[in-house]
């Protein structure tokens, strides 16, 4: 099945999600004082044929910030308050984990979550975290940012199977590829002997 095509409204959402929620709410304030000046100019009226595109132009571009000065802010705001939520997400998550008294709690949560908490772990070590686009990662969950260097991040929630050696070999063939300093292969359970010594 074909993926649907992605709106501006839709990207600029998901941008600003990305990005720090105060960034959004900045973006927003920014955007809106930009537009809103072109928006608040007079139309132009002209009596001189020459000057009718000229005129036409510049009515249609105000009729457009006009437009544009609530829906750009707007996209921004959405982003942030998705940026805020999914924050809190993923504060709440690391905290469950640490109060867990049972050892198996990270084995019960859905590969989503455990994709969060690895995330937020090493975004508790001082790392930038980005989540990659499923399906187009190269076998790449989350890439991580810190000092200049990329590290790359493979999350096998996996409760029954053992994580082999071709996981790892993979993972390391992408990092070679993507010029990146380090990889992990984080798993809930456990690597086979092979993977382990590769």
């Amino acid at each position: 099945m074909a993926k649907r095509k992605q709106s501006l409204f839709e990207g600029l959402i998901e941008l600003a999600a990305q990005l720090p929620w105060w960034a959004g709410v900045l973006l927003a304030a920014i955007s809106y004082v930009i537009i809103h000046h072109f928006a608040v100019q007079p139309m132009v009226a002209t009596t001189t044929p020459g000057q009718f595109s000229q005129a036409m132009t510049v009515n249609i571009s105000q009729t457009l910030a006009t437009i544009f000065q609530y829906i750009l802010p707007g996209g921004f705001l959405i982003g942030a308050l998705v940026s805020a939520l999914e924050r809190t997400k993923r504060k709440r998550l690391l905290n469950i984990t640490k109060e867990a008294v049972h050892p198996n709690a990270v084995k019960s949560l859905s590969w989503q979550e455990f994709e969060v908490l690895v995330g937020q772990v090493f975004r508790h070590h001082g790392y930038t975290v980005r989540e990659t686009a499923k399906g187009a990662d190269g076998g790449v969950d989350l890439e991580l940012r810190k000092d200049g260097e990329l590290k790359l991040i493979q999350c096998k929630q996996w409760r029954a199977t053992k994580v082999g050696v071709s996981i790892v070999r993979e993972l390391f063939g992408v990092m070679a590829a993507r010029g990146a300093t380090g990889a992990y292969v984080v798993t809930s359970g456990v690597f086979t002997k092979e993977a382990r010594n590769f």
